[in-house]
């Protein structure tokens, strides 16, 4: 608290009292007192250590804040056709179809997408990947395997091409449905 006092009719200000400080210093600490104990109640991510001292009529404060950022692996879209027509012939066919895929991480180390047949009538089966700058795709035993090595978000396009076998030799019709034929798995690398 300041107060004024005039001297030959011209107002000064008083400085405040070392007392004055020592009782901001105390209010400050309790506030960051009452800030570690709300966080820590609430089970927020972020973590407050603080710590006062006084020496001979000075106060200093420390404060040390740690954020933790959770592990979040999250797909957010997965669009391609719910099934591909396939037309009908005696050798079979080849249909090519779009993926879109969007996902967000927060790993570390980055992750990976595993990219496995689940159709007996697919023969052959070929992929590229397109908006997947700090990406890279490999075959593996399964099928393919996508894979990142930094956190962020990730859009991509996957072009799959499959050559489909005849699905039934006695059907007369000229195109026939086959459902989605890609299955998808998240995983830390």
């Amino acid at each position: 608290m300041s107060s004024t006092m005039a001297v030959n009719g011209v107002r000064h200000r008083q400085i405040p009292s070392a007392g004055f400080f020592q009782r901001l210093a105390l209010k400050t600490y309790k506030g960051l007192l009452a800030f570690v104990c709300c966080a820590a109640f609430n089970a927020t991510p972020a973590l407050a250590n603080s710590s006062l001292q006084t020496h001979g009529g000075s106060a200093s404060a420390v404060v040390q804040i740690s954020v933790i950022i959770p592990a979040v692996l999250r797909l957010l879209e997965n669009s391609h056709p719910l099934s591909l027509l396939v037309p009908q012939d005696s050798l079979g066919s080849r249909v090519s179809a779009t993926q879109r895929l969007t996902l967000i991480s927060t790993l570390r180390a980055g992750f990976c997408m595993d990219l496995q047949l689940n159709q007996a009538q697919v023969s052959a089966w070929q992929v590229s990947v397109s908006g997947a700058a700090g990406a890279w795709m490999q075959r593996s035993e399964s099928g393919y395997r996508l894979c990142t090595r930094r956190p962020g978000r990730y859009d991509l396009s996957l072009q799959h091409d499959f050559d489909v076998r005849q699905v039934s030799a006695a059907s007369t019709q000229t195109t026939q449905a086959m459902d989605w034929p890609v299955h998808v798995s998240l995983n830390s690398p």
